[in-house]
């Protein structure tokens, strides 16, 4: 019987050791568990591990309480909230604004009359030669050197003229010479600018009449007026000078009105001029210069005959002159003056009234008109 057994206790045993030693191994088992005690932080220690203490103390049950009841408060205010909530209402979009345009800022009326100002100043500067400065220090140097320092200077001059007119029409083939003069004035606003005017005209000249041997009275007369630019050095007197001139000229004949077989003539225009004046010393100046009349026009009047040389004409003219200045000083000088004007007139159709000495009316009329002047006269300047 005792052999019978022990098949049976050896296998007991052995569960029963190895259900304390996973007892010992499992601090959640209930075999670490105090009898007759609830389970603390006390009675859970096996004295196999040390418990850092947490330097917490206890919470009372009434605490514990209180906290489920705080939590629970919660998870149902939440779960309202979960199922009262409502879809998010949309906003207004904000009206659109319309758009404005933007109108860009203007100049300042000061910045205006700035760039106006400044625009005259250059337009100044480039018509007087220097600046308003400089011209005030040149107006007030007590020492002017030259006749280029003068503001205003007058020519007076006696002068012979000779005239010369060439056609195959009588009426306006002719000579005449004369005494003369020549009057001229010169406003210099700066040393290179001026404005410059002359006149001249002949004296007790005459010309056949080609009805009768009868002389008429007949008057010469050439002027011009306009803006003179000049190129000189202030500093040396002998250096040579050059000018342009832009004038207006109006070159005119009259006859007396007993003289009926001759015509009055007027050619005028824009003049074109160039001078130099080439100093040998101080006391003496070489001139020389030449001029272009391009486009003139030209008219035949004063005639109660009503003798026209053709229906139109195209007129043209150019001229030369030479002379020399004997300087005394700045204020005072003596000059010569030798001058050719030539003039040509185109004429186009027969003249209205037959050639009183052929008879004949030819068709395309030329003129040739040429005139020489001769003066010495005075030049006094300030």
């Amino acid at each position: 019987m005792k052999r019978s057994l022990f098949p049976l206790i050896f296998p007991l045993l052995t569960l029963i050791f190895a259900v304390s030693a996973w007892a010992d191994l499992d601090p959640a088992s209930p075999y670490l568990r105090g009898r007759g005690s609830s389970p603390s932080l006390d009675n859970l220690d096996s004295s196999r591990f040390t418990v850092k203490p947490s330097g917490r103390s206890p919470r009372s049950s009434q605490e514990t309480k209180v906290e489920e009841k705080t939590i629970k408060v919660e998870m149902e205010h939440e779960a309202d909230t979960v199922v009262t909530a409502t879809p998010p209402v949309e906003e207004p979009a904000p009206p659109q604004q319309e758009a404005v345009t933007e109108i860009p800022p203007t100049a300042p009326s000061s910045q205006i009359s700035e760039d106006d100002s400044n625009l005259l100043q250059r337009l100044r500067y480039l018509i007087m030669g220097v600046s308003d400065k400089e011209l005030e220090s040149l107006r007030t140097n007590p020492r002017k050197k030259t006749d280029a320092d003068n503001s205003v200077e007058i020519t007076l001059a006696p002068t012979y003229l000779y005239y010369d007119s060439s056609s195959k029409y009588s009426v306006r083939n002719f000579s005449s010479s004369s005494p003369g003069y020549t009057v001229g004035l010169s406003l210099w606003f700066s040393p290179y600018f001026g404005l410059e005017g002359r006149m001249q005209s002949s004296l007790a000249a005459s010309i056949p009449s080609l009805n009768d041997d009868s002389v008429g009275g007949w008057t010469l007369s050439k002027n011009r007026i306009g803006l003179s630019f000049r190129s000189l050095s202030l500093d040396q007197p002998l250096s040579p000078r050059t000018k342009w001139r832009i004038s207006y000229a109006e070159t005119s004949t009259a006859v007396s009105a007993q003289n009926k077989s001759r015509v009055s003539t007027n050619s005028s225009g824009v003049e074109i001029a160039f001078e130099a004046q080439l100093p040998s010393s101080l006391s003496y100046t070489h001139d020389i210069g030449v001029s272009i009349e391009p486009k003139l026009t030209h008219r035949e009047k004063n005639n109660p005959e009503g003798i026209k040389s053709g229906k139109s004409n195209i007129s043209t003219a150019i001229s030369a002159h030479v002379g020399g200045e004997i300087k005394f000083n700045r204020k005072s000088e003596i000059f010569w003056l030798l001058e050719h004007r030539y003039e040509r007139n185109l004429f186009k159709g027969e003249p209205s009234v037959a050639d009183p000495q052929t008879g004949d009316t030819p068709d395309g009329l030329t003129v040739d008109q040429s005139l020489t002047l001769f003066s010495i006269g005075y030049r006094w300047g300030k």
